[in-house]
């Protein structure tokens, strides 16, 4: 996990947003979020992994890294 600055709620929601990047391709969605206890829960779905649905269409690059790169400057729908 990278280094985080600010709190550590903020560092937690970092942290668990990327995990959610990396399940979502493998099937598995975010079901549970939660501050206090810090706790989060992902549910596998059926059928294919689905691509992220973005405002101004798909990153340019594909894979991961091309992805997460891409969604900090532009959010899902």
């Amino acid at each position: 996990m990278p280094r985080m600055t600010g709190d550590a709620d903020s560092a937690f929601l970092t942290h668990a947003s990327e995990v959610a990047f990396d399940l979502g391709e493998d099937r598995f969605r975010l079901t549970t979020l939660r501050i206090r206890p810090r706790r989060v829960e992902f549910t596998e779905v059926d059928g294919p992994a689905l691509p992220p649905v973005y405002r101004e269409g798909p990153p340019p690059g594909t894979g991961r890294a091309a992805r997460r790169t891409y969604d900090w400057w532009q959010p899902g729908c």
